[in-house]
């Protein structure tokens, strides 16, 4: 746990247990595999989060706080829920995939340059996306696989790809669409 400072992860990070990261209103950046031999359990991140490698869980992630989330990666859990509280600017594809868990934006997700392709997949649980996607600047595809879907009847995705809606259950989207 930092106070108000960056932290920075350069190599792997492997481990059967919690962490817990508080940067403030600072960033925590992680460079290098998360939890690829050894799946960390729950990750809690407390400020802005970059990631730019892939982070693999046997429980659930959190990102508290307004600060800024660059997504350029992908987040894999068991067992949890994959919750985004900030801004997400997607640098890169992105994937969020849970076994059983939800996946939950509260904040407006924008791409980098119009390219960044985002996929979610909440097997048995529901995705929860913000009111807008792509905004500022457009994201390249969105492909989501849910049983369930939690979106405003008033959202709006701007896309430069394509939108790929898949469910067990029947999904309803009341939302506009722009490719």
């Amino acid at each position: 746990t930092g106070g108000a400072g960056t932290i920075l992860f350069n190599n792997t990070l492997n481990g059967n247990h919690k962490l817990d990261l508080s940067a403030g209103t600072n960033s925590i950046t992680f460079d290098n595999l998360v939890g690829n031999s050894n799946p960390l359990d729950n990750l809690t991140i407390n400020g802005g989060l970059n990631l730019a490698t892939t982070i693999k869980l046997t429980g659930g992630f959190v990102q508290n706080g307004a600060n800024p989330v660059n997504l350029g990666g992908s987040i894999t859990t068991t067992t949890g829920t994959i919750d985004l509280n900030g801004a997400v600017t997607l640098t890169g594809d992105s994937t969020l995939n849970t076994s059983a868990g939800d996946i939950r934006f509260l904040n407006p997700i924008n791409g980098n340059n119009g390219t960044e392709s985002l996929n979610l997949s909440a097997e048995t649980g529901t995705i929860k996306l913000p009111e807008t996607i792509g905004s500022t600047t457009q994201i390249g595809n969105l492909t989501i696989l849910s049983g369930n879907l939690d979106i405003p009847t008033t959202a709006r995705i701007n896309l430069t790809g394509n939108f790929q809606l898949n469910g067990a259950n029947p999904l309803n989207f009341a939302g506009e669409v722009t490719t």
